[in-house]
């Protein structure tokens, strides 16, 4: 690995080279509809945006809070709601967020269809 693709994947918290993997899953029949790869330092938000063909009409985005800000045509995508500072989250809130993402989400993973 040559000293300029070494420091690009390098993350410094984890003392590795990483890689960051996002994945377009159809959630009826389990086939994954894409794959997009990218450095550890770039955004979530940022590898979908540059993936929006990934994503068919009408289906469903299920992401964690590193995809907030997304927005893609003819789809709709969920993401927890953020504690906000010095508060706590409503009760409808805290539910939403167990209903919806508590199916082990905790990758930075979206789902779609």
């Amino acid at each position: 690995m040559n000293a300029q693709k070494s420091k690009a994947t390098f993350t410094a918290g984890k003392h590795t080279h990483t890689q960051k993997f996002q994945l377009v899953i159809d959630q009826a029949s389990g086939h994954i509809l894409h794959v997009a790869q990218a450095v550890s330092n770039e955004h979530d938000v940022t590898l979908a945006r540059q993936h929006t063909e990934a994503f068919p009409p009408g289906c469903l985005c299920l992401g964690d809070l590193g995809y907030q800000g997304l927005e893609i045509e003819g789809c709709r995508i969920l993401i927890p709601f953020k504690k906000p500072r010095l508060r706590e989250l409503e009760a409808e809130q805290v539910a939403f967020n167990r209903c919806s993402h508590g199916f082990g989400s905790r990758s930075n993973t979206a789902s779609g269809c």
